[in-house]
C-alpha cells in the first residue's frame, strides 16, 4: 500500500475497478484535495450517480461536486463523463 498523501488525485481505471481505485484514492486524499474521476453513467443518472458513488466511499467526510464533464458517447443512452469533486 503507498502511504503519500495527494492533493490531487486522477482515476480512469477498468470499469470494475473504480470501487477499489476510488477506495485508495480517498484514503491517499489529502483533506481538501481534488478527485478528478472518469466513469460511464446511463444519461439519466449523470447528475446523481456519480457524485453519489463517491460519497458513498467518502464515508464521514464531505464531498462537494465542483463540475461534469459529458466527454462522449460511451453507448446508446450511456455517457463517458469525467467528475471532479473536492473531498474534506
Amino acid at each position: 500500500k503507498l502511504s503519500e498523501k495527494y492533493d490531487i488525485i486522477f482515476i480512469d481505471a477498468a470499469k470494475g475497478k473504480y470501487p477499489i481505485f476510488l477506495k485508495e484514492s480517498l484514503r491517499m486524499l489529502n483533506k481538501g484535495g481534488i478527485i478528478h474521476y472518469h466513469g460511464t453513467v446511463p444519461e439519466k443518472l449523470i447528475e446523481t450517480r456519480p457524485i453519489e458513488r463517491i460519497k458513498a466511499q467518502a464515508g464521514d467526510r464531505d464531498v462537494e461536486l465542483l463540475k461534469i464533464n459529458k466527454i462522449k458517447k460511451y453507448a446508446p443512452g450511456v455517457e463517458h463523463v469525467v467528475i471532479d469533486a473536492r473531498i474534506e
